[in-house]
């Protein structure tokens, strides 16, 4: 009977609620909810995200991000305060798989270091409930003898028991191996027999929000019914026992975004219910959850276009059907964005893949091109990146690279067997000359698909970066050389350039920097010889060797050739909105004057452009006009020191000039 009383309960939250961080909540009665963390890897972030998306009744934190290990797990944890520690009620945790390939001997002693370290720092009262880690055997990068040993040692038995767990929950394991193989059932595997599907995180999340409700003192699992992820109908008994039985209709399920368009963020979804009244459909800004707004379709409908949605931005969509009875259970989350009025001009034709760095504090870069199967990058490692509504910065060794495989990207460019990598970057001046890696897609170093490098290097007279790329045909070798290597105009500042590769059916190949071909080659062979396990991997390589620093500003992959009209019209409307193509705006300071051994020239800029298309001088000109003295500009930075040599000049009077696109600003100066 408990049981009964509590799942009505819990229905009565799931339909009034909505949502338990992103959606308001109406009421006169403020309750207090649990304060749950999740602590994971790509097993548990999207459970995070179903309970916040139906609505649980606990309030939800997630340090949880895909590729964790468990030391990383560990770092997110201690990089809490204490205030915030302390505050949890309960801590769901299911690490350890990616610690577990072959030749892995730690482990368990790792996962026993971090569990302590949760004990220290939680609050007393507060619950570890750590899951044992989802079935696995069929996947390549675990090994299962490890995988058997870590689920031995989480279950507190075994040569090296785990403790400190308050509960330990073994259903994630066997909910999803009906058949008890320790191979994750068909019916929840994503495709790649290591990562559920939707099914399968519903009934992780189902686990968890189970024995939450349950909150049993000892840790041993309840019953648990796993042979449907989805929640029964619920009946309702009257006290005169009188049968109401309710019927809310079905949740509705495969909302996908369709490709983005000028007119609106438009999305669909299945209708899996004869019964409803319309669907409420929920919008979330990605930058401040707790922004929701609402709107309605009727029933049998499938599509909805948000015509209101705010020019440049990134928001969650996610709905629910709803009847006279109730509604249903809200649907998986999806990822959507609108075009500013600059992206509004870019060429869409065969984009497949999009990312316009729009903040996010998951600190995930989504796939907004509306094509299915997005390719979502995720932060690896633990650097701080520096993320604003403005600009998206990476270094420090940051990795970005996708969860899954970049299988959509595959299959189209394979098909066609052409592709273009358009984007929008501005480097921060290189730490050291050498090869740095802006984005590439590939399995690792010796198996690449198509990497994009940047060069920076020195000589006596000044320094310069170019962009160079690989790409892996039937025709190269696996490692996508050789190069099609910058030729033309090798950059002698900072500014924010557009990098456009090309690569056709027929083998021509060509490179473009701020709208101009500045290389092309010939590259024949097919895209056959690309692997099914690449992926997406943004700012540098998977060892950390090639780290670049930088701004990004837009990413763009199709699964065609764009003609050189087309990386124009790229060009030109530029990354974004408020970009001004146009000249520094600065000051030039000249001492001492007069000079006997040198000068010192300090420019200071008011205002420097996003996009500089030529580059800066200084130079030092006689009273005939010669000049006796040029240098390139490298840095555009806001303050520039330079101190030049002038004992070998004549004595008399010269004039240094300062030169930036067509403005020039001259200072007399006076040789003693």
């Amino acid at each position: 009977m408990s049981r009964y009383i509590s799942f009505i309960f819990l229905f009565a939250l799931i339909s009034g609620l909505g949502f338990c961080n992103d959606m308001p909540v109406h009421s006169s009665k403020v309750e207090v909810l649990p304060k749950v963390l999740f602590v994971g890897n790509s097993i548990l972030a999207p459970v995070y995200n179903l309970f916040v998306a139906d609505g649980e009744p606990y309030e939800c934190t997630s340090i949880a991000f895909a590729g964790a290990s468990i030391e990383q797990q560990y770092n997110a944890w201690n990089a809490l305060s204490s205030s915030q520690k302390q505050s949890f009620d309960y801590i769901l945790l299911e690490v350890g798989i990616n610690n577990l390939y072959s030749g892995a001997t730690n482990f368990i002693s790792v996962y026993q270091t971090f569990v302590n370290s949760l004990n220290a720092g939680k609050k007393p009262g507060c619950l570890i409930i750590a899951a044992t880690l989802t079935p696995s055997k069929g996947s390549p990068n675990v090994n299962f003898n490890n995988w058997l040993a870590m689920n031995e040692a989480i279950r507190g038995e075994g040569d090296q028991p785990v403790t400190g767990i308050d509960i330990v929950m073994t259903t994630n394991t066997t909910g999803l191996d009906l058949d008890h193989d320790y191979y994750l059932d068909a019916a929840y595997d994503r495709g790649d027999a290591i990562h559920p599907n939707s099914a399968g995180q519903l009934i992780i999340k189902n686990n968890f929000l189970y024995v939450l409700g349950q909150n049993p003192i000892d840790p041993v699992d309840p019953p648990v019914d796993t042979t449907d992820p989805v929640d029964p109908p619920v009946d309702t008994t009257d006290p005169g026992d009188t049968t109401v039985v309710l019927h809310p209709p079905l949740a509705p399920s495969h909302l996908h975004s369709n490709p983005i368009s000028e007119k609106g963020i438009s999305f669909s979804w299945d209708d899996n219910s004869d019964n409803e009244d319309g669907f409420v459909i929920y919008r979330i800004n990605t930058d401040n959850p707790d922004i929701v707004t609402e709107f309605r379709a009727s029933e049998n409908d499938t599509t909805f276009t948000d015509t209101q949605a705010e020019p440049g931005k990134t928001y969650y969509y996610t709905l629910k059907a709803i009847n006279t009875d109730g509604s249903s259970l809200v649907c998986n989350k999806i990822t959507a964005a609108s075009f500013s009025s600059s992206e509004v001009r870019r060429t869409k034709e065969g984009l497949i893949a999009y990312y316009n760095f729009n903040y996010n504090p998951e600190y995930i870069i989504y796939d907004v091109s509306g094509i299915s199967g997005p390719v979502n990058l995720c932060k690896t490692g633990s650097s701080p990146v520096s993320w604003t509504t403005e600009e998206f910065s990476v270094g420090n060794g940051n990795l970005f690279t996708s969860a899954q495989t970049a299988s959509k990207i595959l299959t189209r460019v394979q098909k066609s067997n052409e592709i273009t990598v358009d984007c929008w970057i501005k480097a921060a001046e290189p730490i050291a000359d050498g090869v740095t890696r802006l984005f590439s897609i590939n399995a690792d170093e010796d198996n690449a698909g198509f990497i994009l490098e940047q060069k920076c290097l020195s000589d006596a007279e000044k320094r310069t970066l170019s962009y160079n790329t690989r790409m892996n045909t039937s025709a190269t070798a696996p490692t996508g050389f050789p190069e099609l290597v910058q030729q033309q105009g090798h950059l002698t500042h900072m500014s924010m350039h557009h990098i456009c590769y090309v690569r056709k059916a027929d083998g021509n190949e060509a490179l473009f920097i701020d709208g101009k071909k500045t290389g092309e080659s010939y590259r024949p062979g097919t895209l056959d010889t690309w692997n099914s396990d690449f992926k997406v991997r943004l700012a540098n390589s998977i060892d950390g060797s090639l780290s670049w620093h930088g701004i990004m500003y837009l990413l763009a992959i199709y699964d065609r050739a764009l003609n050189e009209n087309e990386v124009a019209a790229n060009f030109n409307a530029g990354p974004r909105t408020d970009v001004v193509k146009s000249s520094m705006d600065y000051t030039v300071e000249v001492g001492p004057n007069p000079a006997t051994t040198q000068i010192n020239v300090k420019i200071t800029a008011s205002a420097i452009p996003d996009i500089i298309l030529s580059s800066a001088f200084i130079r030092i000109a006689n009273v005939y006009g010669n000049i006796v003295y040029n240098e390139e500009l490298f840095s555009t930075e806001l303050e520039y020191y330079k101190t030049i040599d002038v004992s070998h000049l004549t004595p008399g009077i010269y004039f240094l000039q300062v030169i930036s696109g067509k403005d020039i600003q001259s200072s007399k100066i006076i040789k003693n």
